[in-house]
């Protein structure tokens, strides 16, 4: 779990939001906001929020997303943001091997 996941405001704003989703989730007229198909009752659901993937910001907007990604056509959010995560590592890594392998100049 990222350093933002973890931080306060972050488990009180989910905890004061999710009450609200959790409603239409159980009556079955959540739509997932990755797969935009339906969550049925009964399955694992996460309040995830948007995020521009050509950036990796997030919106500040929320939405009902599949948790699981055997029940999201899309990948599920649990999926999708360790996907994002392990790009951002593997771009950072790319980039520190790319410094190191140019020759000084002359």
């Amino acid at each position: 779990m990222s350093r933002h996941h973890k931080a306060a405001h972050w488990s009180t704003t989910t905890a004061r939001l999710r009450p609200a989703y959790a409603a239409s989730v159980a009556a079955g007229m959540a739509v997932c906001g990755r797969c935009h198909t339906p969550i049925l009752p009964g399955q694992k659901w996460d309040l995830g929020h948007v995020v521009a993937l050509s950036t990796g910001m997030t919106t500040g907007q929320y939405q009902t997303e599949h948790a699981l990604k055997r029940d999201c056509p899309a990948g599920g959010n649990r999926s999708a943001g360790g996907k994002l995560g392990a790009a951002k590592v593997h771009n950072a890594r790319t980039q520190q091997t790319r410094e190191q392998l140019r020759l000084p100049d002359v």
